[in-house]
């Protein structure tokens, strides 16, 4: 679904960062007063502290662990002893405070009248409100998932940093780390730098990971990208090692991180955890702080105006701890003295961006700094920069947030080379800007001579220049081999650690490593994949020398991995299918005429998958080797909904000679076919042929450059996508068309012939040649493309229908292609399962039923009618079916080519009959009344049944002026949006129901695919459950969209729903939002509608068409009854809306004081009844009518909520 988050979610993102920064830039940090809340409302305030500890004498502690103990120490007590007052009043207040030492300040949740009290005291320096500072964001280059243009990336070698590579210097022996918005910890060119790496498949991310809002939880993610991308400037690849592409400055380096960003907005307090986390590490609970554990280097890609002193004593803890503290210096344009904070303190190492001829990027912040430095410190590569992204991708950004990581990748280089430059800033710094290359631009002042200046600092870096006046120490070398076959190994690892640090290096395919390391003794250890790890002690490196030291390791036991690869539906075998143990360095087996492939692996445990390019499915299983296996894999064809399939291509290239018009980027032109081409159904006589790598039946609007999963509604839709990725046809691509009749009789094919289209920004070039047949046949033939795109890498093949409801997706970032291949595309033999689920108590149907189909694993949902049909390849299937509250099936069938195979399927379930829908009764205060009810299984299988309460209020007689009652709860018109407390996600949704109908809307009345039509819901005292029913076949990937809560049951307070794409009919005033636009990716966001404040992040769990999930009550103002509406689809053209009037209520269950019953839950067989007594009234109870509802819970299907009224 990457094309739909790529561009709707950061959208939303987007979207919601504006908002959020709109509140707290109205507030100053400037005194001790009260900010604009209103009076009984609560806000989130910054209290700082007079007092500040003296960390000077961190200056003079060489010992690394000692130094940063001793910073960690003094700002600690200074805190703990300044804020005590504070923090004991803040506990009489009931207001919740969080304390922060890196700086001395608390976060508290207070009221203005609260707050009043706290400010005066005499240890308090000032409160504000809270603020979100946005991260310093890309500029729009190539947004979204881009190939890797170059091997090294080309900022990595503008700055020499591969020349650097060549000396053995990767980086090796530092930490680095980053304060983001996270890290896609398992990304290929990130996964082995992970400090948290076991190195055995396993992670420990303790005290290399933390995450205060809770937003991914204590395990690294990127719910942004901005951190990604960041990270892999600085460390990604293997610089000399055969993994591409190498996007990063000191790839031999680790790396940790702080999500200090929330998405493109980073909260004071997240950006203060965060910043206590870079002094002193903690465990995934923020608990036992350990400096010794701290980074080396953190390079912060976020920012605000300049002249802010919001994060000056952190920097200024940083530095005294010994930690470079790299930032960007922001895009605000080319207006002199913009530059942000905090890259303009003076303690920071700010950093410009230049583009690849060594120029100034127009939005690069520039100086001077409003704290006396000239800014920015130094420039680096910052246009059209391309790095790692979530999901395993990569894209172009721009920005100097792309720069600053450049810089902080030069600085591991340099530690690495010169140890002990490890902890003293100032010299690295200066090492760094001594050695850039100046570049003169007085436009906004600087040094009398020009160097540095305002605009590019003291210069852009050279890394090879900065290594080479720091380096100081000697190489070890030598080769790993095999003590058996005297072969080289490969890949080959060597780690050496001198009791201090650790510093290790990659072997390259030959066996070789080479190792920059300061003079010393140490233990060396050599390892390779399936070989047992030699060690050499005491090995001495010598200054400005060459120490050799080879090894020869000893193979572990093997064992052979041997069996069949075959078709799942007609049982022949797949010649050429490649079986692979997956994350292991050993070459994949092939597979024979026969179908027959052996692999030979160390004793051990693998994923191994089969697989034979995009036309089949693949299959992965987890297989134990120990000792000789035989392992048999069946493979699926894939089909999609119209019954296209895919074959090897026996069409050969054809050389045709009839010119395009056709240059330039992001580009098409429109042709004339020669006969009507047959597509999904349709018919068409023309064709839009576009630069990108793909042609559409329709004009294309380039609203997306790069290839992403089909299908999807977003544009580009009935297209073909032989390699659809960012393409650019210059003066040495052509584009040639002509007409193919291999018999020279009849229509033949149409032909387009694209030979060097060449990446956008990179020199790698692709051939690739399209056949459209007269009969609706599609070849696509791909020369002999080497490497990422023309492997598929980085690009979407296959072809898709006019609304993006239905592709044959062959491939999407996937290395699927091989050199001179070609597929064919086409309508393949299918045949239909089809059948109606009906309920098998009263024969009707069952709607939103789940069907799958296995091998294939394709899935559908059954319609308001019960019925369902699912297009299959001939052979034998097996149909399961689940419904809830449904005992599922199994069946096995078998379909043909042509023809449909009926199974109806009728599910066992419980069937709850109430005997009684109503309990009422009159007695004088404190008398004890009962009455009874019975339950009855009336269904085929076990009922299992509870109960709730749910107090609907009491009515005293004679108090006239009693305050209005809504839905049977006491209100007050007032309204104050709850504590902002970022929760964790919940590891499951919690709420177990009862679910009850809220809302229903008409199926079909949505503009697009997503159409809700039912919305269900429950509470209780601790969580809000939420059901959201879509129509069959609803993309669930593009169920983007709000949910408006209405929380103190007033329209005419919180926000209009007009402010969300809502409709003016729904009468419902937002508190809070929930917004959906990751809800396809397991998470859904709660916000606060009045400060846009993130309150909660919720898991969220899609079956079929329906998507669940639950709220923490407290995190919008406790249970209470609220209504709701929606509002779906696309941000800014909504698709469905629902209800279209008014609104849905759900009323939360809570206990009943006066009404109890003997008996809470139950199980009944089919056939048996039980009797429940209730008890009403008791001692305590005034007079006054008691309204309430008891409802009987139960697996029924058809009525899984039954209420009694009481």
């Amino acid at each position: 679904m990457f094309r739909r988050l790529r561009i709707v979610s950061l959208t939303a993102l987007l979207v919601l960062a504006q908002l959020v920064a709109s509140p707290a830039a109205a507030f100053a940090a400037d005194s001790k007063a009260g900010a604009d809340t209103a009076i009984g409302t609560t806000g989130r305030y910054i209290v700082e502290f007079s007092a500040r500890a003296d960390l000077r004498p961190a200056r003079s502690i060489d010992d690394f662990t000692a130094r940063g103990q001793f910073v960690v120490d003094a700002l600690r007590s200074t805190a703990t002893t300044s804020q005590r007052e504070a923090l004991a009043l803040a506990r009489s207040l009931g207001v919740p405070s969080t304390s922060y030492w890196l700086r001395n300040v608390m976060v508290v949740e207070a009221t203005e009248t609260q707050i009043a009290r706290i400010s005066a005291l005499r240890s308090v320096a000032s409160v504000h409100l809270e603020k979100i500072y946005p991260l310093v964001e890309p500029i729009p280059a190539d947004e979204a998932i881009a190939v890797a243009v170059g091997d090294p990336e080309w900022g990595v070698a503008k700055i020499g940093a591969d020349q650097v590579w060549a000396e053995g210097i990767l980086g090796s022996g530092v930490v680095v780390a980053n304060v983001d918005t996270g890290v896609d910890y398992l990304h290929p060119a990130l996964v082995a730098q992970y400090r948290g790496n076991n190195g055995d498949g396993t992670f420990d991310h303790n005290y290399n990971w933390w995450d205060p809002s809770g937003i991914c939880g204590a395990v690294p993610c990127d719910n942004a990208g901005h951190g990604t991308h960041t990270m892999g400037t600085m460390v990604g690849g293997d610089g000399p090692g055969p993994f591409t592409p190498d996007i990063g400055v000191a790839p031999g380096a680790e790396w940790i991180a702080a999500k200090g960003c929330e998405d493109f907005g980073c909260s004071e307090g997240s950006l203060l955890s965060s910043g206590q986390f870079i002094l002193a590490p903690t465990d995934s609970n923020g608990l036992n702080p350990d400096p010794s554990m701290r980074p080396d280097i953190v390079n912060n890609s976020w920012g605000g105006g300049p002249g802010d002193t919001f994060y000056l004593e952190i920097v200024q803890a940083w530095r005294a701890a010994g930690i470079i503290p790299v930032f960007s210096s922001g895009n605000p344009g080319p207006f002199c003295g913009e530059g942000g904070s905090p890259g303009d303190f003076t303690e920071s190492f700010s950093v410009g961006a230049t583009d690849i001829n060594d120029v100034i990027a127009d939005f690069s912040g520039r100086g001077p700094s409003a704290f006396g430095k000239n800014n920015p410190d130094v420039s680096a590569p910052g246009v059209d920069v391309n790095s790692s992204l979530p999901g395993g991708g990569y894209g172009v950004f721009s920005g100097t947030s792309m720069a600053a990581p450049h810089v902080a990748g030069t600085f591991a280089l340099m530690l690495s080379a010169a140890s002990d430059l490890i902890g003293d800033v100032d010299s690295a710094t200066q090492s760094m800007a001594a050695t850039a290359m100046d570049i003169i631009d007085m436009s906004c002042g600087g040094d009398a001579d020009g160097d540095p200046n305002n605009v590019y600092g003291d210069g852009r870096i050279d890394a090879q220049a900065a290594v080479a006046l720091v380096a100081t120490g000697g190489t070890l070398v030598g080769t790993v081999k095999d003590s058996q076959t005297g072969d080289p190994v490969s890949p080959a690892k060597v780690i050496a650690d001198n009791g201090v640090r650790t510093f290790s290096a990659s072997g390259a395919l030959d066996g070789t490593y080479k190792l920059f390391l300061p003079a010393g003794s140490y233990d060396v250890e050599g390892s390779g994949f399936g070989y047992e790890v030699a060690t050499a002690n005491a090995v001495e490196i010598v200054t400005d020398e060459t120490t050799t030291q080879d090894f020869s390791l000893v193979p572990l036991p093997r064992a052979t991995l041997s069996g069949t690869v075959m078709t799942a539906e007609a049982g022949i075998p797949v010649p050429g299918a490649k079986v692979e143990a997956l994350g292991v360095p050993v070459a994949p087996a092939t597979a024979d005429a026969s179908g027959a492939y052996t692999l030979i692996l160390p004793i051990g445990t693998y994923t191994i998958e089969a697989s034979n390019g995009g036309c089949i499915l693949s299959s992965t299983d987890s297989v134990t080797l120990d000792q000789d296996t035989n392992y048999d894999f069946e493979l699926v064809s894939k089909i999609d909904q119209f019954g296209h399939g895919c074959v090897a291509s026996p069409q050969g290239w054809v050389d045709v000679s009839g010119k395009m018009n056709l240059r330039g980027d992001d580009q098409f032109r429109k042709v004339g076919l020669p006969f009507d081409f047959p597509f999904y159904g349709e018919s068409y006589r023309t064709l839009y042929v576009t630069t990108n790598g793909y042609m559409s039946f329709t004009r294309p609007d380039f609203a997306q450059f790069f290839g992403d999963q089909i299908p999807s509604s977003n544009t580009p839709n009935n297209a073909i996508y032989p390699l659809w990725t960012d393409l650019v046809v210059d003066d040495a691509s052509q584009v040639e068309w002509g007409i193919y009749r291999p018999d020279r009789r009849g229509a033949g094919a149409f032909v387009l012939e694209f030979t060097q289209l060449r990446v956008f920004g990179g020199t790698a070039t692709v051939d690739l040649e399209v056949f459209l047949w007269k009969d609706g046949r599609i070849d696509m033939l791909y020369r002999n493309n080497t490497g990422n795109p023309g492997d598929g890498g980085s690009s979407t093949i296959g072809i898709e229908n006019a609304t993006g409801s239905d592709a044959f997706q062959f491939s999407f970032q996937e290395r699927s292609l091989a050199e001179n291949v070609g597929y064919r595309y086409l309508v393949v033999p299918t045949g239909f399962a089809a059948g109606v689920v009906t309920n098998g108590n009263d024969g009707l149907p069952v709607a939103g039923a789940t069907v799958i189909s296995h091998p294939s694993g394709t899935a559908v949902t059954t319609g308001a009618d019960g019925s369902y049909s699912i297009r299959l390849v001939p052979g034998d299937h097996s149909l399961d079916v689940a419904a809830k509250h449904h005992v599922g099936q199994s069946v096995e069938i078998a379909v043909e080519a042509d023809a449909t195979t009926h199974n109806d399927f009728v599910l066992a379930a419980a069937a709850a009959t109430l005997s009684t829908d109503a309990i009422s009764t009159v007695t004088d205060p404190e008398v004890v009344t009962t009455a009874t009810f019975d339950i009855t299984n009336d269904g085929t299988v076990t009922l299992d049944w509870s109960l709730k309460e749910r107090n609907r209020g009491a009515t005293p007689p004679d108090l006239p002026d009693a305050p209005a009652i809504i839905n049977g709860y006491t209100r007050t018109p007032e309204w104050g949006p709850a504590p902002w407390k970022p929760l964790a996600p919940t590891a499951s949704v919690q709420f177990d129901g009862p679910f009850e109908s809220l809302v229903s809307d008409p199926m079909g009345d949505a503009i697009g695919p997503v159409d809700v039509i039912a919305i269900n819901g429950g509470a209780d005292e601790a969580e809000l459950g939420l059901e959201l029913v879509f129509t069959g076949g609803t993309p669930m990937d593009q169920t983007v969209g709000y949910v408006l809560l209405d929380t103190d049951q007033n329209a005419a307070t919180g926000r209009s729903a007009l402010e969300f794409s809502g409709l003016e009919t729904q009468d419902v005033g937002v508190e809070y939002f929930v917004d959906l636009f990751a809800a396809s990716q397991g998470v859904a966001y709660v916000v606060d509608a009045v400060n846009f404040n993130l309150v909660a992040v919720v898991d969220v769990t899609t079956v079929g068409s329906t998507m669940t999930f639950a709220i923490p009550v407290d995190a919008i103002g406790g249970s209470r009854p609220v209504n709701l509406a929606t509002v779906l689809g696309d941000f800014f053209q909504p698709t469905d809306w629902a209800p279209d009037e008014g609104h849905g209520s759900i009323l939360p269950f809570s206990d009943a004081p006066w009404m109890s019953a003997d008996v809470a839950a139950g199980s009944l067989e089919p056939g048996e009844s039980a009797t429940v007594t209730v008890t009403l009234g008791g001692a305590g109870f005034s007079s006054a009518d008691y309204v309430g509802d008891l409802a009987v819970v139960a697996n029924d299907p058809r009525k899984p909520v039954q209420l009694i009224d009481v």
